[in-house]
């Protein structure tokens, strides 16, 4: 198994793309927008899967610019359980929906131009990272729709895949995967957190991000039809570190030697430690202020005892006024 790059938690605010995986073709798809297409949509869905990138014969990289124009960017919010994606382009409105249909039920994915429905995810590889982690790049999620009463069941919601000759597209039960469009790589270590921060690149291009993911998923991230492309990390720290993990199994939901989750302690990092070569839970600043922070129980501290430290200290200036 090929590990995806670029790898790493996919937060709330964060750009990304969905993709699927043919492992046998090697084949990249990607979700588009057909919505767009100059004539008359052939599709019962404004979304598709469409060939993205390939091998030619001779074994380069064969990236379809055809649909260059119409690849859905997302940005994230919510949580795993119930998270929603706003488009930004190819159009900057509308949100990833879905339709349903016959009986029994079938949900599909489609654009939704008014409303943006919580969906759900599911996959049972890997250990959830929890607030304010929604998906692990790379992961293979099973989006589902989220009742309106207690009486409904959720619907396993499917995608159709462009895949004929004739232009048409097949709906299948695919398990999709989140493409983080905003990553990091070739750091420069520097004091770290706070007083200089790892200076990195940073990648802010869909095509690039698209190439990273094929040219993993197809084991040749290394090889000459990939020269351009690097392994990333969706987080400075990760990338500074440069070293490709395992997010750690279902059932392991803390940080283990040799995979990657969250530690008990919210203030630690699961952080790799080159000299005894796994990975360890070690301080880390940074974790202070993600999520909720202002919620957290150290802020609500610190504020008490501040507020009590200005109580203080006012009834101090107060008591030496009238000593005067």
């Amino acid at each position: 198994m090929q590990t995806f790059f670029p790898q790493g938690p996919v937060d709330a605010d964060v750009q990304c793309s969905i993709g699927h995986w043919d492992s046998t073709a090697k084949i990249l798809y990607i979700l588009t927008d057909v919505s767009t297409l100059p004539n008359t949509n052939p599709y019962n869905s404004d979304y598709i899967f469409e060939r993205a990138i390939s091998f030619n014969t001779d074994n380069s990289v064969n990236v379809n610019a055809g649909i260059s124009d119409r690849i859905l960017v997302f940005k994230t919010a919510g949580s795993t359980t119930s998270f929603t994606l706003s488009e930004t382009l190819p159009t900057p409105s509308g949100y990833f929906g879905y339709k349903i249909t016959g009986n029994p039920q079938v949900a599909f994915a489609d654009k939704n131009s008014v409303l943006a429905p919580s969906i759900s995810a599911s996959q049972s590889i890997y250990a959830e990272w929890g607030d304010p982690t929604i998906f692990l790049a790379g992961a293979n999620y099973q989006f589902s729709t989220i009742p309106d009463s207690s009486d409904t069941n959720p619907i396993p919601i499917k995608f159709y895949l462009s895949v004929n000759s004739d232009g048409t597209a097949d709906l299948l039960n695919i398990q999709p995967f989140i493409i983080p469009l905003i990553y990091y790589f070739n750091c420069t270590p520097g004091q770290y957190p706070f007083l200089q921060p790892p200076s990195c690149q940073q990648n802010n291009s869909t095509q690039n991000a698209l190439l990273t993911v094929f040219c993993s998923l197809s084991g040749s991230l290394d090889s000459t039809a990939c020269t351009n492309q690097v392994a990333g990390w969706t987080t400075p720290s990760d990338a500074s570190q440069a070293h490709p993990y395992n997010y750690c199994p279902t059932g392991t939901d803390t940080c283990q030697p040799n995979c990657k989750a969250p530690c008990d302690d919210g203030y630690d990092s699961c952080t790799w430690v080159s000299s005894s070569s796994q990975f360890s839970c070690t301080f880390d600043p940074n974790v202070l202020f993600l999520g909720e922070w202002w919620k957290k129980s150290w802020f609500i501290a610190t504020m008490v005892i501040i507020g009590l430290l200005f109580i203080i200290f006012t009834a101090l200036i107060i008591k030496t006024l009238r000593d005067k």
